[in-house]
């Protein structure tokens, strides 16, 4: 891994936090700009959204996965 070939998978996310599913090939996101939890397939496919709870205010911070399910904090802006 010399950073060569190196491939842009996401634009437009402010990921503070990131986790990979190596078993569904996934890249989750916690988009800190928006407070979603975003994720892509490693190979460029589609991003989709998997919890919109961000907003006024709202932020995510961290993610994790385990267990087939996908955890993370969430704050608000002081």
């Amino acid at each position: 891994m010399d950073g060569s070939n190196r491939q842009v998978l996401v634009t437009g996310v402010h990921a503070l936090s990131m986790a990979l599913d190596y078993e569904g090939n996934d890249l989750y996101l916690a988009d800190h700009g928006t407070g979603n939890i975003v994720c892509i397939s490693l190979n460029g496919g589609g991003k989709r959204i998997v919890s919109a709870q961000g907003g006024a205010g709202k932020y995510s911070w961290g993610i994790s996965l385990s267990g087939g399910r996908v955890y993370w904090t969430s704050g608000h802006s002081t």
